[in-house]
């Protein structure tokens, strides 16, 4: 309902779901932009290959995630404590192709365990040092080697006593953020990706966003008043492979679309809404899908340059056409 929705200050036309307050707080205070319209012509409405899109760099030619190619360029070295962490199962494809990012799902969790006989011939077996030419092996042992080093500074960060400056909700997603801000407060953290999955409603799709949006929300409202002083350190970047289509469908949820709302939060930005709104009439794409008016090249392209100190955005993005948005001051 029009009545329930949340008003975003300085503006009279664009509001938030009901149960996203959180954001509805970080736009107020100047700490959000917000893409209402943003997409890319490269993406199609297949999840995995607009996935592998969206996080490749909209080349489905490379092999490497855009984040591990702009942490590539900046001067970070062996000797930094836990530099990029993907915190999953798996290294995210964004950070793949950095060879300093560590992967966990809990970090309590992140050990070798207790058998200390078997952890002491693994350290043996690492420590050598080998004269071999094949060079995997070379690159197995000092993964080796790495893994054992953050091994242990994730023991001394858990080992500290930690106390949140903020209340996060139950949730998977609210742990995970929490262990960045643990992270971002005692190491050299320069990059970490979370995922949140659930939004493929296809059918009873508005009991399903209320609740993933507040998850997400709150979420990350509790995160920057958790890092406090910080946040114009830290720079979130909310992302999506694409959104779904303007008409509901048969079963109470909408399909595959196009474009979709971008959100980028904390780190200086600039706050407000940026891209002209195509509108939901006459302009809609194949008289389903809302048309793109903001690039999410641009908007990756512009937190790279501006908030992180990438000078070569056509290392990161081999085709770029970069165009400022002009988000981050």
């Amino acid at each position: 309902k029009e009545s329930n929705v949340l008003s975003l200050n300085g503006n009279n036309f664009f509001g938030l779901h009901p149960n996203m307050s959180s954001f509805q707080e970080l736009y107020n205070a100047g700490d959000m932009a917000i893409f209402p319209a943003a997409y890319n012509s490269a993406l199609n409405l297949s999840h995995f290959d607009s996935q592998n899109i969206v996080n490749t760099g909209l080349d489905q030619e490379l092999q490497t995630g855009w984040l591990a190619r702009a942490l590539n360029q900046l001067n970070i070295s062996s000797e930094d404590k836990l530099p990029a962490i993907s915190l999953g199962f798996s290294t995210h494809e964004l950070l793949v192709g950095n060879s300093l990012v560590t992967s966990f799902e809990n970090i309590d969790n992140f050990t070798f365990g207790t058998d200390f006989d078997f952890i002491s011939q693994l350290k043996t077996v690492y420590s050598n040092e080998s004269s071999s030419t094949i060079g995997y092996l070379n690159s197995l042992l000092s993964l080796g080697v790495t893994t054992f080093t953050n091994v242990n500074l994730v023991k001394e960060i858990t080992d500290m006593s930690y106390k949140p400056a903020a209340q996060y909700p139950a949730n998977g997603f609210a742990n995970k953020l929490q262990t960045a801000a643990r992270l971002i407060k005692n190491s050299d953290l320069r990059a970490v990706t979370i995922d949140q999955g659930g939004f493929d409603t296809h059918q009873a799709q508005a009991g399903a966003h209320a609740g993933l949006l507040k998850t997400i929300s709150d979420g990350l409202g509790a995160f920057y008043k958790d890092l406090g002083s910080l946040k114009t350190d830290v720079m979130t970047i909310v992302i999506t492979e694409f959104g779904r289509t303007v008409a509901e469908n048969g079963s109470d949820g909408t399909d595959h679309g196009r474009a979709n709302a971008w959100f980028v939060i904390g780190g200086g930005v600039t706050g407000g809404i940026y891209g002209d709104w195509p509108g939901l009439d006459s302009v809609l794409e194949d008289e389903r899908y809302l048309a793109q008016t903001t690039d999410i090249q641009d908007i990756v392209s512009e937190v790279l340059i501006k908030h992180s100190g990438v000078s070569d955005i056509e290392t990161v993005f081999q085709n770029s056409n970069y165009q400022e948005i002009g988000f981050i001051s």
